[in-house]
Parts: C-alpha cells; sequence; structure tokens
C-alpha cells in the first residue's frame, strides 16, 4: 500500500453470516486497491479490516453492500486493529 493508506474497520449487521457474504466481499476486494481481513462476529455480525487510499475504501464498502444489500440492515465504523491484516489481498477468517 502506498503512503496515503488508512486503516478502517467496519462492522456489519443484518443477515450477514450464512448467505456468503465473506465470499462475495473477497471477490468485490479483487476489483479494488485494498487490502484486509474478513470475518464472522460471535454475535451475528461482520467484521472487516482494511487498509487502503480513503476513497478506495469508500468505494470497496458502497460495492460490497450494493452487492450483498438485501443482507446489510447496518454497518458502523469501530476501532481497527483487532484483525490481523495480511500484508497484500484480502483474507476470510
Amino acid at each position: 500500500m502506498n503512503n496515503n493508506a488508512v486503516n478502517r474497520a467496519v462492522v456489519l449487521s443484518g443477515r450477514v453470516q450464512g448467505v456468503g457474504f465473506r465470499i462475495a466481499a473477497s471477490h468485490v476486494a479483487s476489483r479494488f486497491a485494498v487490502c484486509g481481513v474478513i470475518r464472522n462476529e460471535p454475535d451475528g455480525t461482520v467484521r472487516c479490516e482494511l487498509t487502503g487510499a480513503a476513497l478506495e475504501l469508500d468505494r470497496f464498502i458502497e460495492a460490497v453492500e450494493a452487492r450483498m444489500d438485501q443482507y446489510v440492515h447496518d454497518r458502523h465504523e469501530s476501532a481497527p486493529g483487532i484483525l490481523a491484516m495480511p500484508e497484500q489481498g484480502f483474507d476470510i477468517v
């Protein structure tokens, strides 16, 4: 990533587990200059931590929400740094 990279964490809620959400996000990530990790949380949400240019992260999140719109009911920002970030690519854990 470049020097303008920022770290963000997004928690998505709704019917986001058991519907292919993480794999769909991984496919969407391949179209953007982002790296990150996504996992299911015990409370039924999905947590996604990302690194990239701020605008690219916004575009990625919007694309994931558009693709999985019928499943996402809410999204909120969270403090990043909980998940181990890959140096490149997008991991599903």
